[in-house]
Order: C-alpha cells, then structure tokens, then sequence
C-alpha cells in the first residue's frame, strides 16, 4: 500500500533540492560575471560555456593554445576514444592551474592562491568578485606560458616584480595608494 505522506515528502525533498541547485548555478554564474566584469571584460561573456574558458585565458594572458587544455575534456569526450579516459581530469585540472596561477599573480597573490582557486573555484571566484580586497591589475606581466616562463620575459618580469612589492591598493575602494598615503585618496578611509 502507498503512503501518500512518505510520497509528498519525497517530492518536497526532491523540490528543495531543485531550488538549492538552482541557486547555486544562478549564484556561481553571477559571481564569474562580476569577476569577469572586474577583470575589465564584459559580464555576458561569464554565460556562455566553452567561450569563457576562452575569455579566462585572455584575462590570464597566456597563449591561446591554452585554452584548448582547458576544454580538453570536451574534446576527448566528442571523440569516441577510450585511450585517453585518465588524461580528461588531468589535462584540464593542470590548464586552470597554469590560468589561475596567472590569475592570482594579476591580482597581487602568491602560488599558493592559485592552488586555492584551483581547487576550491566555486569559493574563491565570488570571494575575489566580490571583495574590494582583491584588484585586478592589468599592468602585471605574466608569462604567456604560465608557470614556465618565457626567456624573454625573465629579465623584465624580475624588475617588474620588484616595482609591484612596493605597491599597495585601498581594501575599500581597490586606488593604488602612493607610499606615504594614510588615507585614500579616492575614499577616504584610512590605509
């Protein structure tokens, strides 16, 4: 015999968690728009599935080749080849390493954030969308290689480097605040 209480409730059950999901997805997606929009492109380009992986290879500066790592898997899976099973969770995992280790030296931030940000994405994007902590700085020169570094942009890079230790930015507003600031100038607040 069925009981209809232990049915509503299964359907109760299964609606909530449609709901959760639903956010999540609607929630995630508006935190890649904001980061995107952050990172001075357009939001738009957050919602379209295989041309944002594009879009964070262009935010990351890295060769374009790139990208197809990161969409490895969806190439490997259209073809029929069982060979390569392993390599579509390593191929990719190790592309959004290279692009977030980019990332995070675009936004003043070590290895070990982009560990974080590969591991933990669907945290560390909104946390870095939407904090005024993290400034995106375009100026910043990365490898277009990533973690393996150009020849010819060690020397420069080295310099460059040296020049970004001794900047420091607003946690409130993100100004580049100048070496004897105690306040904003922009906002206000103090340093």
């Amino acid at each position: 015999m069925f009981n209809y209480s232990a049915g509503l409730g299964i359907i109760w059950g299964f609606t909530v968690f449609l709901w959760i999901t639903a956010f999540i997805i609607f929630f995630e997606t508006f935190a890649l728009w904001k980061f995107f929009k952050k990172c001075g492109k357009n939001g738009w380009e957050a919602v379209i599935p295989i041309y944002n992986s594009w879009t964070k290879v262009e935010i990351a500066g890295l060769n374009w080749w790139w990208f197809l790592l990161l969409i490895f898997s969806v190439i490997i899976q259209l073809s029929s080849s069982d060979d390569y099973k392993v390599l579509i969770v390593i191929v990719p995992l190790f592309a959004n390493f290279v692009c977030n280790y980019n990332l995070a030296k675009k936004f003043h931030q070590d290895t070990g954030f982009a560990i974080l940000m590969t591991l933990f994405s669907g945290l560390m994007i909104p946390i870095m969308a939407f904090s005024k902590k993290y400034q995106y700085d375009s100026s910043v020169i990365v490898s277009k290689n990533g973690i393996f570094n150009d020849n010819c942009n060690n020397s420069s890079q080295d310099n460059d480097n040296s020049f970004y230790q001794n900047i420091s930015y607003c946690i409130y507003c993100g100004t580049k605040l100048e070496k004897d600031d105690k306040f904003c100038p922009n906002c206000g607040k103090e340093k």
